[in-house]
């Protein structure tokens, strides 16, 4: 097994990690460098919040936010390899909820403020095309 120079790996990493913030590219950041599960480097940057000026550290939560569509994407893509399902069947045939989609509208109310609305329920089904 290749074995990693944690202080080394950190002190290359660092600047990196210097530079995004810097460069307005996000407020904060952690990168950790795992082999067998055993942490062979960690660095972080910039803060936790604007509001606060805290500094990241190793233990700072962040919000995965859309993260977790490359996630289902591969949950989804294995499954396929596994035969467990087809990409061209309807997202119903495997999340029941999914068979009653309404439409969404936007409606403006007498005192100007827009709000969505469910609409129509959809006349076809959710599925994936090419």
């Amino acid at each position: 097994m290749l074995e990693l120079n944690r202080k080394a790996l950190e002190e290359k990493l660092q600047p990196l990690c210097d530079f995004a913030i810097r460069d307005n590219k996000c407020f904060g950041l952690i990168f950790r460098l795992l082999q067998h599960g055993e942490v062979k480097a960690e660095v972080s940057a910039g803060i936790e919040d604007p509001d606060t000026q805290k500094p990241v550290t190793g233990d700072t939560m962040f919000r995965l936010a859309s993260m977790t569509k490359p996630v289902t994407a591969a949950a989804v893509l294995s499954a396929y390899d596994k035969g467990l399902l087809d990409l061209h069947d309807p997202v119903s045939k495997y999340l029941p909820a999914f068979s009653e989609l309404h439409l969404v509208e936007k409606v403006t109310s007498p005192d100007g403020k827009e709000k969505f609305v469910k609409g129509p329920k959809c006349t076809k089904p959710l599925k994936y095309t090419t």
